[in-house]
């Protein structure tokens, strides 16, 4: 039996009224910017810690969740009745990864650096 995949660290991701302002507010926390999507979509780190923050009208809440082994993961997690929201794929910001919805409407998307951008 194999090891089971690891779940190496959670990104929380929020829905804002304003990128500037929270932009503002995050850098007073000592984040900084590192990846943006016009005036929709600002990502942020500060050391180990990454936060996405969405100006998307109705945006979900959501998690991104980085893990070792993403398509062994989208494998185990096959059997199980999941609304899978996005299939697995590689992404221009350097990830592999697939999307899922809670029972509450949250997405939960896993994913898996590529070292390097599609």
């Amino acid at each position: 039996m194999s090891d089971p995949v690891r779940f190496l660290q959670a990104q929380p991701g929020w829905r804002v009224a304003s990128l500037d302002t929270a932009r503002s507010f995050y850098r007073d926390l000592g984040f900084v910017p590192v990846f943006e999507v016009g005036a929709a979509h600002l990502v942020m780190a500060r050391d180990a810690v990454t936060i996405h923050l969405s100006t998307t009208e109705g945006h979900p809440g959501g998690c991104q969740i980085m893990v070792d082994d993403v398509d062994r993961l989208y494998r185990e997690l096959g059997a199980r009745d999941l609304r899978v929201l996005h299939e697995p794929g590689d992404r221009a910001w350097g990830c592999r990864d697939f999307t899922i919805e809670d029972p509450d409407g949250n997405e939960i998307t896993f994913s898996q650096a590529l070292g390097h951008v599609p």
